[in-house]
This record gives structure tokens, C-alpha cells and sequence, in this order.
């Protein structure tokens, strides 16, 4: 268990606001990932949206279709970002547009470096996926004493793994 901060804390450094089709292209499909701060899933090759999430889809596009020229949009299915890196002066005016759709659509306005973020009201992020996908599974009723052991003992082994191995999980 000595392990286990250091490896969460590697874990929220690989993190961030990429949809997972973003990452399932470069990466193999074996590899667990998460999307959008969790909202997005993707095991096995196969994706798994938020269903809470799935209704705000559409909510973002208010913001796209009012963003100043100069500024990149960029939609990330559940959520949209604008960014005024190359034209900082737009500031006041993004952040102002930012809040007003979030107002409007129940969107979440979240600052970035030159940048705002527009997300579903949804607690999710970086953070409650590590701690999801680090938490041990708990036994279920029914389980027998030797079912229950064997699983510690997978948890115990899965614990003792390189922190760089081929079942690494990647969230964005």
C-alpha cells in the first residue's frame, strides 16, 4: 500500500479534458480509458457515456455558434472549450459569453489556462475516477469465505504491479 499515493498521484498528472476518441486512436483498445474527466468510458474497445451526461450533449452549442472570431472552439462531444491563447484581449469577452450559456443551458463554467470550459453539472473528474477505478472491489452478499479470499488475493497481487505496465489505465 506504501505505493498507492505515488501511483494516483502519476495517475492525475496523465489526466486530462481529452474525449476518449481522442485516446482510443492512439492507444490500443486493450488499454482502460476515461474521457472528459470520467464522463466518457472506453473497456474493451467498446465506449460507455454517462447516461447523466448524454442529455447535456446538445446544451454546448450555444456557445460555439456565438463565439467571437478569434477564438477556437472546441467541441469535445460532452462538453465544449474555447480558447483565446492567441488573442488574449478576448478574455472578458469568452468569459463573460462562458458564463451567460452557463446561465442559460445549467452548463458548469470552468476557467482554464486561457481558456473556459463549458460541462455537464456532473461531479466527475480526474480525481473520482482514480479513486473508481483505485478502489478495492468489496465482496458480495452470498460470496463464499474462499470466494472472498481468492479476491484479496488478486487485489493483493494486482497491488504489487510496476507502475508502468500494459493494463495502465489512461484518464483525461
Amino acid at each position: 500500500m506504501a505505493g498507492v499515493p505515488r501511483l494516483l498521484a502519476e495517475l492525475a498528472r496523465r489526466a486530462q479534458g481529452r474525449p476518449v476518441a481522442f485516446l482510443a486512436a492512439r492507444l490500443p483498445a486493450s488499454v482502460l480509458l476515461a474521457g472528459l474527466y470520467g464522463l466518457a468510458v472506453q473497456r474493451h474497445g467498446e465506449r460507455q457515456i454517462d447516461p447523466e451526461a448524454e442529455r447535456w450533449r446538445a446544451a454546448g452549442t450555444r456557445l460555439r455558434a456565438a463565439a467571437p472570431p478569434g477564438v477556437l472552439v472546441e467541441p469535445k462531444g460532452l462538453s465544449v472549450t474555447c480558447h483565446y491563447r492567441t488573442n488574449p484581449s478576448l478574455e472578458p469577452q469568452v468569459m463573460a459569453l462562458a458564463q451567460e450559456v452557463a446561465a442559460a443551458t445549467g452548463l458548469v463554467a470552468h476557467a482554464g489556462r486561457k481558456s473556459v470550459e463549458l460541462l455537464p453539472p456532473i461531479h466527475a473528474d480526474k480525481g473520482t475516477v482514480i479513486k473508481k477505478w483505485a478502489a478495492p472491489p468489496r465482496p458480495e452478499p452470498g460470496m463464499t469465505h474462499r470466494d472472498e479470499q481468492s479476491m484479496r488475493r488478486r487485489i493483493k497481487a494486482s497491488i504489487s504491479l510496476p507502475t508502468r505496465c500494459a493494463c495502465d489505465p489512461i484518464i483525461c
